[in-house]
């Protein structure tokens, strides 16, 4: 999937119906066509998350035969602008769909669209770099196995140097119940995280426990949680899996020395 396609995609799902005129406030079909609009995020996001697996691939072969991947590591940065993009979108025009299948009157519908979308975007391209892209997961997880090809057995050294992901690490290195699922209370496996709650499980462990309700959304197993998961809430957490294999690579490390100091 080329960055353009991906760009013309995206303008192209803003292109809320201009017949949704200026002098109508309230029309319960609307909801019905934006939700039409609606159904073409997943597949372009799923044409994002495949620009991911494919500019890491390339970066990988170029970092085995020391070429330069700088041009790939730009091209993750666009698409993680046109994600964000995408998803800002999808935001606003879910939104919309909510107020009107409520019966909330919306003058001039297109160009409320245009003016939220507007301020929203603005207020992203104002973000510095660390925010956009060096604490983006997929973008942390691209630079992780570009890393990997020549240092295998360590660590990549963290993005940001400010203190924040230092105290980071500190968490990490100090209470490992952080990387522990809260369901098997060992550490965490294919790591997900619920976007209703924030909380974080292996994911077979939640997966199962959402079945075993036999309802669309199970109770957070977390003790305190008031919230209700749903399998579709959950998301692969990449950055907490590197996490868990650093901190057990670093355990490793620890029982290999104690080990050579009894001998």
């Amino acid at each position: 999937m080329s960055q353009r396609s991906v760009g013309e995609s995206s303008r192209q799902a803003t292109q809320v119906d201009e017949s949704t005129s200026a002098e109508v406030y309230f029309d319960p079909t609307y909801a019905t066509k934006i939700g039409s609009y609606l159904t073409d995020f997943d597949s372009l996001l799923n044409q994002v998350n495949e620009a991911y697996g494919h500019l890491t691939e390339a970066a990988v072969d170029l970092e085995n035969i020391n070429s330069d991947t700088q041009p790939l590591d730009e091209g993750v940065k666009r698409v993680i602008d046109v994600e964000a993009q995408l998803k800002l979108q999808q935001r606003l025009l879910n939104d919309i769909k909510m107020r009107i299948s409520r019966g909330e009157q919306i003058p001039n519908l297109v160009q409320h669209f245009k003016n939220e979308y507007r301020n929203v975007l603005q207020k992203w391209n104002s973000r510095s770099e660390d925010v956009r892209y060096l604490r983006n997961e997929n973008y942390l997880e691209f630079k992780s196995k570009v890393w990997e090809v020549n240092h295998p057995n360590d660590p990549m050294p963290p993005l940001v140097d400010d203190g924040e992901q230092d105290e980071d690490l500190m968490v990490m290195s100090t209470s490992t119940v952080t990387l522990k699922c809260p369901i098997t209370t060992t550490y965490l496996e294919d790591p997900v995280t619920s976007q209703v709650c924030k909380h974080s499980f292996s994911k077979e462990a939640i997966v199962g426990h959402i079945r075993q309700s036999r309802t669309v959304a199970a109770s957070c197993p977390v003790s305190g949680c008031s919230k209700y998961i749903k399998i579709s809430d959950l998301k692969p957490n990449k950055s907490l899996a590197r996490r868990v294999k650093q901190w057990l690579q670093s355990q490793e490390e620890e029982e290999e020395e104690e080990y050579m100091d009894v001998e």
